[in-house]
């Protein structure tokens, strides 16, 4: 359980350069065949929105942003196809028990306005953003309900 906790600084600085990958929008056809593969085997009924490469400390990884049905999911992959760090998208009522308590606990009168599963590796964390009358709290919280970090949204 430490080793997940020192992990969840390094997941939130992962995906927020998730989020600031856009600097290199690439057409589907520049992406390697090894990743349109294990994308196509990953999510078969998926199709791809928009594709992105950038450097990560030094090595070439290709961002795909996808819709697979009404799920929107963001994937880093290596050139060899392997799957580095996936963001999708997650109904309220998907939301594992201890996450979806912890926040009720925390914000009994709060409303989920959106929730996102955020995966690297074998590390999972939640990012939920709940909808107060303080305001709207962005939190990261793990599949057991511990919360690693909050932080109000400004308006």
């Amino acid at each position: 359980m430490r080793a997940f906790l020192l992990l969840i600084p390094v997941l939130v600085s992962a995906f927020v350069a998730l989020e600031s990958i856009d600097a290199g929008r690439i057409n589907t056809e520049e992406i390697p065949i090894a990743v349109i593969s294990s994308f196509a085997e990953s999510y078969p009924g998926a199709r791809i929105i928009n594709a992105v490469t950038q450097q990560k400390d030094g090595v070439t990884v290709y961002g795909i942003e996808s819709i697979d049905g009404k799920t929107r999911r963001d994937i880093v992959y290596s050139s060899e196809g392997r799957a580095l760090e996936i963001e999708e998208d997650v109904k309220p009522s998907r939301l594992p028990k201890p996450v979806f308590e912890s926040i009720k606990e925390r914000y009994p009168k709060g409303k989920i306005k959106s929730a996102e599963k955020l995966t690297r590796g074998t590390a999972i964390v939640y990012e939920v953003a709940v909808v107060t009358r303080d305001g709207t709290f962005e939190i990261l919280i793990d599949p057991v309900g511990k919360t690693s970090k909050t932080r109000k949204q400004r308006s």
